[in-house]
């Protein structure tokens, strides 16, 4: 039981012997917690992880349900430039600092 709470020691818990969900299991933490069970005991826990996703489901962030999505990165014009707004091209000040030697 032990490499079953170390795969996931936030996200159940084992109380005499009786496994306990309390999160939304990645894939790699379910396959190890399936790999250290006997067969019919990852079954039985298999059944609980999907009866415990579909109860909470509507709670769960899209990143604790393995979606990805994608996050637009900010930018700015410069110069007549289209640039990521990184906040060393932002700077303006330091940029004409160390250009004239003094930074």
């Amino acid at each position: 039981m032990a490499a079953v709470r170390a795969a996931a020691p936030d996200r159940l818990s084992v109380e005499d012997g009786a496994i306990r969900i309390t999160g939304f299991l990645r894939e790699a933490e379910k396959a190890a917690v399936y790999a250290a069970l006997p067969a019919p005991a990852a079954a039985h826990v298999r059944e609980q992880v999907a009866a415990y996703e579909a109860e909470h489901a509507h709670e769960a962030a899209p990143a604790e349900l393995g979606q990805t999505f994608v996050v637009p990165r900010l930018m700015a014009q410069m110069q007549g430039e289209l640039v990521f707004a990184d906040t060393d091209r932002l700077n303006v000040r330091d940029q004409i600092r160390r250009a004239i030697g003094r930074g």
